[in-house]
């Protein structure tokens, strides 16, 4: 059952319509989502809930254009990527999508800046502009006083923030986020979900977060529930 808190007329961010998609094992095949359909508007905080295996993961890969489902359409923001090679959707993931996973996937060889700043060196902005925005984010995180330090010298709670910023720095429509507090402890992933509803409501970005975190389930505006690939 999908529990929505408050129905809305807001701009359409992300959508799903019948996805499906396959998975082989030897001889066998795997049905991983059936006939997924999901819409994700301006603001949305919103949780994707279900046992390990469910499908979870493989949904929001698939809504981040990662991975391509085997039948249905993916929308973002309006853009039908169903017909685009995921190669050329790189474009669309710099600017409308920003990722968290849970083991943060930092460079280690890279600074907490440098981690934030790498996906715009891809997009041709210019050097101040760079600056000034991760700058930014990563004031807005509470990372002001950390910029140069590398991930081994972060707590998981700092490293998560990192990625957080990281996420945010193209100034995404969507961030996705598969079981960003796992790996931390209660009081340091209460902090991170209180950023992340901050983050929500003050930038407007819509969250989607796959977790087994009661409390981020608790608190998300919509819950979906999802059990053997399908949607309940």
């Amino acid at each position: 059952m999908i529990r929505d808190m408050k129905l809305n007329n807001k701009t359409e961010v992300a959508s799903l319509k019948n996805v499906i998609k396959y998975y082989r094992l030897g001889d066998v095949e795997i049905t991983a989502l059936r006939d997924i359909n999901l819409t994700l508007r301006e603001g949305d905080f919103a949780v994707i809930s279900g046992p390990s295996g469910s499908g979870k993961s493989t949904l929001l890969h698939i809504l981040g254009c990662i991975d391509k489902p085997d039948k249905g359409r993916v929308i973002i923001d309006g853009f039908d990527t169903t017909d685009v090679a995921l190669e050329a959707l790189s474009g669309l993931r710099f600017i409308k999508i920003g990722f968290m996973f849970q083991t943060f996937n930092l460079i280690p060889v890279l600074t907490a800046y440098e981690n934030v700043e790498l996906p715009l060196l891809f997009t041709g902005a210019d050097a101040a502009s760079v600056r000034s925005r991760v700058v930014d984010v990563l004031k807005k995180v509470g990372l002001s006083e950390r910029v140069n330090h590398y991930p081994s010298q972060l707590s998981g709670g700092q490293q998560q923030r990192v990625a957080i910023a990281r996420a945010l720095v193209g100034s995404p429509r969507l961030i996705l986020a598969d079981e960003p507090t796992a790996n931390l402890d209660s009081r340091t992933g209460d902090e991170i979900l209180t950023l992340l509803m901050r983050l929500n409501r003050e930038e407007k970005v819509t969250v989607l977060i796959a977790t087994h975190d009661t409390t981020i389930i608790n608190k998300a505006k919509t819950v979906i529930n999802i059990k053997d690939g399908e949607l309940w």
